[in-house]
């Protein structure tokens, strides 16, 4: 491998680590839904009034992420901040199907790992002579573009919770029959778009690579390069 693709290869180990700490600080960050709450009942909102606290009355913030999350609901008598415990409380309030919730975990979590994956072998491509097959740039394109479908995946399985779930309702039972709402107030966080940015790099690894111009080829098509002259294999 020369030195301009050894570069190219080089620098798409960074963009790895990049897109790695993407995806950890959306799994670790609370913001992947925001949504507000109000009054369904239209009297009561009208006539709402900020309270000491700054919050308005009838009114209500909330985010969480993939595990957890943070709930400031106003009955008219200042903010009561609840934890949200995603598993426990979204999922048992019956507000999205678990598979989706667990295949998004999953499916990022794998896009992760097809990640390390590949800066691993960037690494051995690099400083070592890898066999033109799985370890070689044959590899360096597999890995990435397993790195880029999951993390895509995950990506998906999060806009269908959102778009068939979220979008529409993000409260308990409790606050819904109090008259409170978030349909069509619930929106997508910047946590969510750290995932979208991690799928973003892997496809600017892939593009490097073919722009690098390492090749896919396997080591079995240099077989063809070899001829047999009296029992002994020449090259």
């Amino acid at each position: 491998m020369g030195e301009t693709k050894k570069g190219f290869v080089g620098f798409t180990i960074f963009v790895s680590l990049a897109a790695i700490g993407l995806v950890v600080g959306a799994f670790v960050t609370e913001h992947w839904i925001s949504a507000f709450a109000q009054k369904t009942n239209n009297t009561l909102t009208k006539n709402a009034t900020v309270e000491t606290d700054g919050t308005l009355k009838f009114t209500g913030n909330i985010t969480f992420g993939l595990f957890a999350g943070t709930r400031f609901v106003n009955y008219g008598v200042g903010a009561r901040r609840q934890t949200i415990e995603v598993k426990e409380e979204l999922y048992e309030f019956g507000l999205f199907p678990y598979g989706l919730w667990v295949a998004t975990i999953v499916l990022s979590s794998l896009g992760m790992a097809w990640g390390l994956v590949s800066i691993g072998f960037s690494i051995f491509n690099i400083v070592g002579k890898p066999i033109e097959t799985i370890t070689g740039p044959m590899g360096l394109y597999l890995w990435n573009g397993l790195a880029l479908l999951f993390s895509a995946l995950g990506m998906v399985m999060y806009l269908v919770l959102y778009f068939r779930y979220y979008k529409y309702n993000v409260l308990p039972l409790e606050d819904r029959l109090a008259h409170f709402s978030t349909e069509d107030n619930a929106n997508l966080d910047y946590s969510f778009y750290l995932l979208v940015g991690a799928t973003g790099l892997y496809l600017i690894n892939l593009l490097l690579l073919m722009f690098s111009g390492v090749r896919l080829k396997c080591g079995f098509t240099r077989e063809a390069d070899k001829v047999i002259d009296n029992g002994i294999i020449l090259y």
